[in-house]
């Protein structure tokens, strides 16, 4: 009786394990943030938590996603920003959905121009959470990404000789920007409008974006053409992917949507949560 009861308690707990292990490999699963996209809600070396069966996505999410591009890293960790079916626009680093200014309650990083009276004290950088930044000249002249929560107090700061948030022009064709195309003369501060595709939606093969979802190394993103017109044109249907905008909080640093593309739905693994 004794070494029957011990193998069902030895059973019992393997039972376990191996319960947790596979819970572990295919529900849930643990990494390290190893890039500075969204700095400073996530700081790189943060543990993170990676949900792979959460099937709902909201504005504002966090989700782990593969780049669907050559040469890229295989996974990043990034914020949905723009949804199925809207259209997104940014205008002077502000993202507009649907025509509407979005409040974005994170903190998103933007770079930072500024000079000070004299050398910038260790102890400052630390209390508003400068990062990713140096001396741009010799006259304690420096260029940092801030939250944006600072910036209206740092603008204030006699310290500063002149404080300004470094941005784009309007019109001016950034080549890193998807698309990719002069044609359209975005860049990462003025960028759209674009419409975020979603399941079901249809494109003819004559659209500028036909090549880039053909191109795509996914299964569910295109049907075959379902239509053949005098034109020659080829319609395809986005059959079974919704698209998704993701942007990092670390707005003018992170590698995201604007540079590699909207994301389908067949890409994005689980949701993040910060786990430390």
């Amino acid at each position: 009786m004794f070494k029957f009861a011990k193998f069902k308690s030895l059973r019992n707990i393997s039972i376990a394990l191996l319960g947790v292990m596979l819970t572990l490999y295919f529900v849930v699963s643990f990494r390290k943030q190893m890039n500075t996209d969204m700095y400073n809600s996530i700081v790189p070396g943060s543990k993170l938590l990676i949900n792979y069966m959460a099937r709902t996505k909201s504005r504002f999410d966090v989700f782990m996603y593969t780049i669907p591009l050559p040469g890229t890293p295989q996974l990043t960790a990034q914020r949905i920003i723009g949804m199925p079916g809207d259209t997104l626009q940014i205008k002077d680093k502000t993202v507009y959905i649907n025509g509407i200014a979005i409040t974005e309650p994170f903190d998103i990083c933007y770079n930072f121009n500024f000079q000070t009276k004299r050398k910038l004290d260790s102890s400052y950088i630390a209390l508003f959470q400068f990062v990713q930044g140096a001396s741009i000249g010799p006259d304690h002249e420096y260029c940092y990404a801030i939250p944006k929560r600072y910036e209206q107090t740092l603008n204030a700061d006699t310290a500063f000789v002149f404080f300004e948030r470094k941005s784009d022009t309007p019109l001016r064709w950034d080549s890193e920007c998807f698309p990719h195309d002069s044609i359209y003369p975005w860049n990462m501060d003025f960028y759209g409008p674009i419409r975020i595709p979603k399941r079901g939606d249809t494109l003819w093969s004559t659209s500028p974006w036909s090549n880039y979802y053909s191109n795509l190394r996914c299964q569910t993103c295109m049907s075959l053409p379902s239509l053949l017109d005098a034109k020659k044109r080829r319609m395809y249907t986005l059959a079974q992917s919704d698209f998704y905008f993701f942007m990092g909080d670390n707005r003018d640093n992170a590698n995201d949507s604007r540079r590699w593309g909207i994301i389908a739905d067949e890409f994005i693994k689980g949701k993040v949560y910060l786990f430390n």
